[in-house]
């Protein structure tokens, strides 16, 4: 389950397995690394506050790119951003459910913003209750990639 950490004792109680991770400062034990980055290997990843790292509403992810909230939601679909866990979290509350997004789909967008036409991503992505005769013909689109 957590290959890195192979030259730790374990020991198996009951029917299950529990894994039990302690932290010391002491040298004995396995050397723990805290890091920021998720693509440095690593043996096990705890996010201490996944709100934090999701502070962005889709309001606020418009504004912030000077987009209305219709057309920056065809943006994101047109890039697949509500599709990747590290661009996009649902959070759930009771019965109340509302997207949280990080600063990597910001920068995501704001970046694609330069180059993608959004007459043509409005076109295609824009809103459901409008029929769509233009398709979305950018090799890149993410919508294509998901629909096929």
């Amino acid at each position: 389950m957590l290959p890195r950490l192979e030259d730790l004792a374990t020991t198996v109680d009951g029917s299950g397995v529990t894994i039990t991770v302690h932290f010391t400062k002491k040298q004995d034990g396995a050397p723990v690394r805290f890091v920021a980055d998720a693509s440095v290997p690593a043996a096990a990843i705890r996010e201490v506050d996944i709100q934090e790292r999701f502070h962005h509403s889709p309001g606020e992810l418009a504004h912030a790119l000077g987009l209305s909230a219709p057309k920056s939601l065809a943006l994101r679909r047109h890039l697949g951003i509500d599709s990747d866990p590290s661009c996009c979290h649902r959070f759930t509350r009771g019965r109340m459910s509302w997207l949280g997004f990080s600063d990597k789909a910001r920068n995501r967008m704001r970046e694609a913003l330069r180059s993608v036409d959004m007459a043509a991503v409005w076109s295609a992505h824009g809103s459901p209750l409008r029929s769509r005769s233009v398709p979305c013909l950018d090799a890149t689109c993410h919508a294509i990639k998901e629909s096929a």
